[in-house]
């Protein structure tokens, strides 16, 4: 059964409440009713203060009831100084002779900039008229001539001095050499791929006929010559070292 409401601050509602409660037969406990505090009123809310965001929808003042200096449309400093009185001096003979020669020096750095750039525009007008005649061809120079490499010769892979490009027919030539010249085991070389040549080293990229990429390195000119093979990605890394004293094939673990 749900408990009767009761307001909390009616004391002759509780007193009522109670006698019938006493005068009533005694069935079962009698639960207490529920008191009930009434709702607070709420306080009106106070009035907001007028801020620029109201000053700015307001209307406009009628021209009449504008100051004389706003109606007038005077510069920004003689309006100022007419709104604050005399709490702005105005400016001294000296600062307005500042003014008058800094304005004037502007203006003549304007005039002077124009007339400096007329004529270089007639000048570039008449240079486009103009046909520039083609410069003479420069003249071809010859290859210096190198004398060959001992150790190059002595490889038989002279041919790599002096070589620039992957793809010539000197370039088939060396690939030929290096695949004659490589170490046992190793597939035979089928594509150069990439040349980086200098004056004292070659490093040659290599297609095998297995797919893999083998690294030739030559080095001539040098206190210690070199004649290396490698392959690419292949593990244990492994470098193959040409030794001219003993005419052997010398493995190396990298």
């Amino acid at each position: 059964m749900a408990r009767p409401p009761l307001p909390a601050h009616d004391l002759a509602a509780h007193r009522a409440w109670v006698a019938s409660a006493a005068e009533a037969p005694f069935h079962r406990p009698v639960e207490p009713p529920l008191l009930v505090h009434p709702k607070p009123k709420k306080a009106p809310a106070p009035e907001r203060p007028r801020d620029l965001v109201d000053m700015m929808e307001a209307p406009a003042a009628p021209a009449d009831e504008r100051p004389w200096y706003v109606r007038q449309r005077m510069p920004f400093d003689e309006m100022m100084r007419a709104h604050f009185g005399g709490l702005i001096s105005p400016p001294s003979e000296l600062a307005q002779k500042r003014a008058r020669l800094k304005r004037e020096r502007s203006e003549a750095a304007i005039a002077a900039r124009a007339a400096a750039q007329a004529p270089e525009e007639e000048d570039e007008d008449a240079e486009a008229d103009e046909v520039e005649a083609p410069p003479p061809p420069a003249p071809e120079l010859a290859p210096p001539a190198t004398e060959p490499d001992p150790y190059l010769a002595g490889l038989g892979l002279s041919m790599l001095q002096g070589l620039r490009e992957p793809r010539c027919p000197e370039a088939d030539a060396a690939l030929d050499a290096l695949d004659a010249r490589r170490p046992p085991g190793f597939p035979t070389a089928t594509r150069m791929l990439s040349l980086r040549s200098g004056e004292a080293e070659a490093n040659v990229v290599l297609l095998l006929a297995t797919g893999e990429e083998a690294r030739v390195t030559v080095r001539w000119r040098a206190v210690d010559p070199a004649y290396e093979w490698r392959v690419m990605g292949q593990l244990p890394r492994t470098r193959y070292c040409w030794a001219a004293d003993t005419g052997e094939w010398i493995p190396l673990r990298l």
